[in-house]
């Protein structure tokens, strides 16, 4: 399984399964985020299950599901919460990955440039050309927001 890695810290991937969860902890991971809907994949395992191992392997497990339109402030404030919230490297997990980065790209369209956004996404293979008019008028939460 391959994660790509947007920061040292955080990094997305396509489903896991369980048989990876220990590889993660080998790795250092702290924190799983499944963005990926339950039963969005057939034969996918749902979010309960994977939690339970990866809580195991001591690695914390959050479950935000979330569909590319539903990307709202609250749903990107709460993605950016168990990030920074997180010590050590995150993984966010959806379908391809795409939408973990994406939530990535808004979390920072009012702290980087399109341009530094759009090559961190193209590194790890996302083109985000088609995001650059939400990335514009996209207003992220302020953290102290509750969500």
């Amino acid at each position: 399984m391959q994660f790509k890695a947007l920061t040292a810290k955080y990094h997305v991937s396509n489903p896991i399964n369980a048989d990876v969860i220990p590889l993660l902890a080998d790795q250092g991971f702290a924190k799983i985020i499944c963005n990926l809907p339950d039963g969005e994949i057939d034969g996918q395992p749902d979010n309960a299950t994977l939690s339970d191992i990866a809580t195991t392997y001591g690695i914390d497990f959050v479950y935000i599901p979330v569909t590319v339109t539903a990307m709202t402030p609250q749903v990107v404030l709460r993605h950016t919460k168990a990030v920074i919230e997180t010590e050590g490297p995150v993984l966010a997990y959806c379908a391809t990955g795409r939408r973990c980065a994406m939530l990535w790209a808004l979390e920072f369209s009012d702290k980087y440039s399109q341009d530094r956004i759009m090559s961190q996404a193209r590194a790890i293979g996302y083109d985000f050309s088609s995001m650059r008019q939400k990335l514009d008028t996209f207003q992220p939460l302020p953290s102290g927001v509750p969500v």
